[in-house]
């Protein structure tokens, strides 16, 4: 089945006089008042096309880069639409840099490097807002030369193509641990959008453990489709999900493999049992002791990079990636692989490759980081390529096919690897500017739609650093998250870190009150990782939400208060909820615990023919009180507010939130 690709070829173009063959009408020339000086002319003589072109001797330059520039008139356009800009250029001596800026508010800009000769260059883009203007800006002492000057809508029309619906596990994770005889709640994202074709609708979706069909949902809620799933043995088993739309086409999900044992389930993290992971990265210094007592979520930072990793050619070294690893999995939190494919912190060595040498060489390094971590819930399987972002994604566009029939074949050969090496894995495509951007999201949908006929992708991932949140609005990031959301997939948020308009405590606070809250109740949101947490050892070092000597920053304070009040669902990370004195009692017959939740006195009662030992630890693991409870006795028991861990005879574990305390 053949996508439809061609474009129009009558397409209008939005520059008036775009050949200057009517002098300078339509075009305005600048000259700043901080030095600078030029000479713009319109000559008549080595025209590429027509008869004219426009002709700039730059003498000197200002203090701005805007000091010097050619501008065109506004023109209107479609924010939903992709443009092509394009036009001819050379510059009397090669390599003086041309600057032109594609915007009337809103910053959107691309520099290109002129030859002496004349050339064609371009660069597509989406608008960020409701009109645009081209501006060239000269930047260098030099002559430049600029002829036939075009903006066209190149928007696709609409293909006829059935892309397969979307079908991605969210809970649980890669690597998660029940009790037996738990309620192992299962939840599958699926949607028949975000390809280049017509929407659908998803019909049903049917869950499977080791292939086995153990029931359908037919009912979304948020484009979520659940059922819950008793297991009655021990063991490793593989969880997969079928999504079929409303003309039979259909798509089996990643496997999610989860293991079942006779132990209690852990708690780990502010969000254990709140529906979503929020977890954290492992920088370079290694593991820090408090990890676990406020994440259930792990990436490492830099381990996996493939510079880190593979230095020198055939010498591979995942010692700092295993450290990470190890930490997910030894606790069975969600592991995140980052990444694949970066146009930064890569061996130097590939720059050097022949096509073929490269991709066998990329194809060596997915192949033996999939070999090394079984239990590995995402993978980044290229971060940062949106056009612009990091320059040298040329060495991976240029050494796997370039853009190719469908614009993206570089990409799609990396999701086919990372998807034959890693199929019990959801593929994410990840970037920083999206939650702040329109036009970076439009852009990444072009890849994303391709991805998706191609049932290669599995999440968004939205970097989401303080430079992009903190100046946000609420109302702006939920849009742009609902915007994301029209991909189909569900979004991760991957690397977040917020230090407030002031880089100060204050500040810090707003911006997590304001922001993190539309972030973490997003439908589409499937979880948040954090990059760092200590203060003074982050990317951002002023980012950081609790001091070396352990004191936690407001916004800290702020979030385990936020996370402490979400409705409890008992996933992810703990099988358990809050549970009331009634449905103890009903349940558990020769125990009973009240009032649930409680004021500070906590009623505890044997109604059995033994003695019990009774263990209260914290939300932290740590250790309260243990106390033998008599045959038909009862106790009264004192706690500060907080949340806890009662369990009964090393077996049953109720959980108890106490919501005051009693003075």
């Amino acid at each position: 089945m053949a996508l439809v690709m061609c474009l129009n070829s009558m397409a209008q173009n939005l520059i008036l006089n775009p050949g200057f063959e009517n002098d300078i009408a339509d075009w305005y020339m600048n000259i700043g008042t901080d030095g600078a000086s030029a000479n713009y002319t319109i000559e008549s003589i080595g025209s590429p096309e027509g008869n004219k072109h426009f002709k700039c001797e730059v003498q000197t330059l200002g203090k701005n880069e805007y000091s010097l520039q050619l501008r065109g008139k506004q023109f209107a356009v479609d924010e939903t639409h992709q443009y092509r800009l394009t036009f001819k250029a050379k510059s009397e001596t090669s390599g003086a840099v041309l600057k032109v800026y594609i915007q009337v508010k809103k910053f959107m800009a691309k520099p290109f490097t002129l030859s002496d000769s004349w050339a064609v260059y371009s660069h597509e883009f989406f608008p960020n807002e409701p009109s645009k203007q081209i501006k060239f800006n000269f930047k260098a002492l030099a002559n430049y030369y600029i002829d036939d000057v075009t903006v066209e809508d190149i928007t696709q029309p609409v293909s006829t193509f059935n892309t397969p619906p979307s079908c991605v596990i969210t809970t649980p994770h890669v690597n998660a641990y029940y009790k037996t005889g738990s309620a192992v709640t299962i939840n599958a994202y699926s949607t028949d959008i975000g390809g280049s074709g017509l929407a659908g609708s998803v019909s049903k979706v049917e869950f499977f453990i080791d292939d086995q069909k153990i029931g359908e949902s037919a009912a979304a809620s948020n484009n979520t489709y659940t059922i819950v799933w008793n297991p009655n043995k021990t063991g490793e088993f593989r969880i997969t999900a079928k999504a079929i739309d409303n003309l039979g086409k259909s798509f089996t999900s990643a496997g999610v493999l989860i293991s079942i044992g006779t132990e209690n389930a852990g708690k780990i993290g502010l969000s254990a049992g709140k529906g979503k992971y929020l977890g954290n990265v492992v920088r370079n210094t290694g593991v820090e002791p408090t990890f676990t007592d406020f994440w259930n979520g792990v990436t490492s930072g830099n381990g996996g990079k493939w510079i880190t990793v593979e230095r020198t050619r055939d010498v591979m070294n995942w010692d700092m990636a295993d450290e990470a690893y190890n930490l997910a999995k030894n606790n069975h939190l969600p592991y995140r692989y980052h990444t694949l494919a970066w146009g930064q912190q890569y061996p130097t060595w590939i720059t050097t490759l022949n096509p073929s040498d490269f991709q066998e060489e990329l194809e060596e390094f997915i192949k033996s980081a999939a070999q090394r971590y079984k239990y590995v819930d995402q993978v980044d399987v290229i971060n940062e390529g949106l056009p612009g972002h990091q320059e040298d994604t040329k060495y991976f566009i240029n050494g796997l096919g370039g853009a190719g029939v469908s614009g993206y074949d570089w990409a799609v050969w990396l999701f086919k690897k990372a998807r034959q090496y890693f199929p019990n894995s959801k593929l994410v495509l990840n970037d920083f500017g999206l939650v702040n951007n329109t036009s970076n999201i439009r852009e990444q949908q072009s890849l994303l739609k391709v991805l998706r006929d191609s049932a290669l992708i599995d999440g968004i991932g939205a970097q989401s650093h303080t430079t992009d949140l903190t100046a946000m609005n609420p109302k702006d990031l939920k849009n742009n998250l609902d915007l994301m959301s029209i991909s189909g997939v569900p979004i991760y948020i991957t690397e977040m870190d917020m230090q407030g308009v002031n880089t100060d405590e204050e500040s810090q606070l707003t911006s997590y009150q304001n922001l993190f809250p539309v972030l973490w109740e997003h439908p589409g949101v499937a979880g948040i990782t954090l990059w760092g947490y200590i203060y003074g050892d982050m990317w951002k070092p002023d980012a950081g939400l609790i001091y070396i000597n352990g004191t936690e920053r407001p916004c800290m304070v702020w979030l385990k208060n936020y996370l402490g009040k979400q409705k409890d669902l008992g996933y992810p990370l703990i099988g358990d909820h809050t549970t009331s004195a009634a449905e103890i009692q009903h349940v558990k017959g020769y125990f009973e615990m009240y009032p649930n939740p409680s004021n500070g006195e906590l009623f505890l009662q044997n109604t059995s023919a033994n003695n019990l030992r009774i263990t209260i630890y914290d939300v932290y693991g740590r250790l309260v009180d243990h106390f033998n409870l008599q045959s038909n006795s009862n106790v009264k028991h004192n706690l500060l507010k907080g949340v806890y861990f009662v369990n009964v005879d090393n077996h049953d574990t109720f959980k108890v939130l106490v919501i005051s305390t009693i003075r």
